[in-house]
């Protein structure tokens, strides 16, 4: 379970959880003691799956990674966003990533895709 010393909230985009490096380092911040408070959704985690795949991850594989961070993390999932989808004006493509981002009251979104916000 997380330790709540750090209120900062960031919402992490698939974009920065897929490569492995940057996903380590950014779950490692996340760790005691906290740097912020990581989060996540279902829509991120299986486009997160989506994107290992094609990375050439075994679909065990990707599961296995999702599964560890769900046990390592287990209060990062957001859930309740869905109906703030429609509202939003940014790309279609991320409006869950965004809408995640606003239930869970975040600080910031952490993505390498900036033009879809």
């Amino acid at each position: 379970m997380i330790a709540l010393s750090n209120q900062y909230t960031i919402v992490l985009d698939t974009c920065v959880l897929a490569p492995m490096p940057l996903c380590d380092t950014l779950l490692r911040l996340a760790e005691e003691p906290l740097f912020y408070v990581p989060k996540w959704s279902d829509d991120i985690l299986r486009e997160l799956r989506s994107t290992l795949i094609k990375m050439g991850y075994a679909p065990a594989q990707a599961g296995r990674r999702i599964a560890a961070m769900g046990a390592a993390f287990e209060d990062a999932k957001v859930t309740g966003y869905e109906n703030l989808v429609p509202s939003l004006t940014n790309d279609i493509k991320d409006r869950h990533v965004l809408a995640a981002a606003v239930r869970c009251q975040a600080h910031a979104i952490v993505t390498s895709n900036v033009k879809h916000f």
